[in-house]
């Protein structure tokens, strides 16, 4: 097919990496039954290793997921994109994830992650597994809900966090004053309910201007 050509064509520039589809169309606005896009390509590019799945919103999301995983024996690698699906990835067998909120909150999920593999799914272990989930659906609705839409609200929380990544890019705006007061509040909310004691509200910098938001 067209899309198959076109992504084997960008695999062969970098023939000597494994190349992996980003399949997130609510971005992109391109949805394919993501099986049959493995198919059409796997004779079109050697080094086509598998899927980043963050399409896990649009149909047939977790199914398309789990498909691409169990194909060919688990020759092609699926990576979730969505850290608010973490549990139900695992439960199908999916290992690998990326995502934004990992860059703040990644003891949180590997939390998520250590209990899985030592525990699984279980009576015992489902509240505290779905509980950790809960935490993480809580930042993000934090991030999102500070700031006004037109604002990418995670990079600057990741800055109140400890780590400065700058302003979104265009077509988001640079944040305003708006949405700094409420990213700040919201930030400080989170770090006082659902993310006490994580480690991104841990953090302490004296002298700057987020300093009165960290928790010790």
């Amino acid at each position: 097919s067209q899309k198959s050509a076109t992504i084997a064509a960008i695999c062969s520039h970098a023939s000597t990496l494994p190349c992996y589809y980003y399949h997130i169309p609510s971005m992109t606005g391109v949805n394919i039954p993501m099986l049959d896009f493995v198919k059409a390509i796997e004779p079109l590019a050697p080094n086509f290793a598998g899927i980043k799945y963050t399409g896990m919103y649009d149909p047939p999301g977790m199914m398309g997921a789990q498909r691409v995983a169990e194909y060919a024996d688990g020759k092609y690698e699926v990576l979730s994109g969505r850290e608010e699906q973490m549990v139900q990835a695992l439960s199908i067998g999916i290992k690998g994830f990326v995502g934004s909120q990992f860059n703040v909150a990644g003891d949180l999920y590997n939390a998520i992650r250590s209990k899985f593999a030592s525990e699984g799914l279980t009576k015992s272990s489902m509240r505290e597994i779905v509980g950790l989930q809960s935490r993480g659906l809580a930042l993000i609705q934090a991030w999102q809900g500070g700031a006004s839409p037109e604002h990418y609200g995670f990079k600057y929380f990741a800055t109140l966090a400890g780590m400065d990544v700058g302003d979104a890019r265009l077509p988001k705006l640079p944040m305003d004053g708006d949405s700094v007061k409420g990213l700040r509040s919201a930030f400080a909310a989170f770090c006082g309910g659902d993310g006490k004691g994580l480690k991104m509200c841990a953090r302490k910098r004296e002298g700057t201007e987020v300093s009165d938001v960290m928790y010790i």
